[in-house]
């Protein structure tokens, strides 16, 4: 049995910086996603219902989800 053992560099580099302000380029990309997933959701939704054979005439059932 090896009695060495590891032990990581005391460094505060490794560790997030979770008291900082995050970047536009993360407030950029987080956006994105969050705009592409609601387009995806809502193209999805509209497939769905349509493929069911129901003709929605209100935008209520969208509205509701």
């Amino acid at each position: 049995m090896n009695t060495t053992s590891f032990t990581l560099p005391a460094s505060s580099d490794s560790r997030p910086h979770l008291d900082h302000k995050p970047g536009p380029v993360t407030a950029f990309i987080f956006l994105g996603l969050l705009v592409i997933g609601i387009f995806f959701a809502a193209y999805s939704l509209v497939s769905d219902i349509n493929a069911a054979g129901n003709v929605t005439i209100t935008w209520l059932p969208y509205i509701l989800l």
